[in-house]
């Protein structure tokens, strides 16, 4: 039997793209903190976190072989599902996003926008994330 774990995100260390992810399509402005995951905890088969997406920044559209559930914590965002087609989201609403399915997330708010994430693994390290649409040098624009 497994031992119940909390965690205190007060506590957790805001994280950044390395190099070589923004080299591959990663957004280098994003930051997020991981609240269940195997680097830091002894959780078994889920893993979440927070990101926290800037004012006129987005998680570019990308897929990845793990399905995804996000809630959306704060601000007003769109979810991305091409390069043309989008959904408003806002704080209190859920997305469920299957396996390989591409998507993204946009802030269209005045404020951060910040959601959890929760994979069906046991850390975020585990997801292999494809990017679609944007190449890094687009960040600096």
């Amino acid at each position: 039997m497994g031992e119940i774990l909390i965690s205190k995100s007060a506590s957790t260390e805001w994280q950044a793209h390395s190099e070589e992810r923004v080299l591959n399509g990663a957004n280098p402005n994003l930051r997020w903190r991981f609240l269940f995951d195997a680097s830091k905890h002894q959780n078994e088969d889920l893993s979440m976190g927070c990101l926290r997406v800037p004012v006129g920044e987005s998680l570019p559209l990308h897929y990845h072989e793990e399905q995804e559930i996000y809630y959306i914590l704060q601000g007003k965002g769109e979810v991305l599902m091409s390069a043309t087609d989008a959904k408003s989201v806002r704080q209190g609403d859920s997305v469920y996003i299957p396996k390989s399915t591409p998507h993204g997330m946009k802030n269209i708010g005045e404020t951060d926008f910040m959601f959890l994430w929760i994979f069906p693994t046991d850390s975020w390290h585990d997801v292999e994330y494809n990017y679609i649409t944007r190449a890094p040098e687009d960040f600096s624009k």
